[in-house]
């Protein structure tokens, strides 16, 4: 990690292996799963390189009575990855805001910011891809949509499959 907020750098090697490890939304959650004990940041860069690795073009944290629910978009679907405490959340959340330049303290009225997920690669050059960031009041909470603004998840117009004429 290189500063508190702004960005977040992924080593070569975390890069790689959430990459190899998540191919699906369920190994998205196994590999969460698998960090839960760690630092917060880990998490949060799990959860950042998977759905970007996935193509998912947001992340939704979303509080419930008793839990938080963590989606993913892809292709337009929001899809379950998994659910977490409201003590793990309250970490994530302070992180995000920080990530994002968005006021701690702040609970009751919406906030927008960004920052920049920079994944290092061992072969090619480093990837840089913004994250916008809402936090908005919920009844049970803040909940928080990460969009994922990947330059290279733009289709040309031959992809869309649009006419030359249009």
């Amino acid at each position: 990690m290189a500063k508190i907020t702004d960005k977040i750098v992924v080593s070569p090697e975390a890069t790689g292996q959430i990459q190899k490890a998540v191919k699906s939304v369920p190994d998205l959650k196994k590999e969460i799963e698998g960090n839960i004990k760690e630092e917060i940041t880990k998490i949060i860069e799990v959860i950042l390189v998977g759905a970007i690795s996935l193509s998912s073009s947001d992340i939704h944290f979303e509080p419930r009575e008793n839990d938080i629910r963590l989606r993913v978009r892809l292709d337009g679907m929001l899809y379950d990855v998994m659910f977490f405490s409201q003590k793990t959340y309250r970490l994530l959340l302070s992180r995000i805001k920080l990530l994002a330049g968005l006021k701690l303290n702040v609970h009751n009225k919406p906030q927008d910011g960004s920052f920049s997920v920079v994944m290092q690669a061992k072969t090619d050059k480093e990837k840089e891809i913004e994250i916008r960031t809402s936090a908005l009041p919920a009844d049970f909470g803040e909940s928080v949509v990460m969009r994922i603004l990947n330059p290279e998840s733009l289709k040309s117009i031959e992809e869309l499959g649009l006419r030359q004429d249009l």
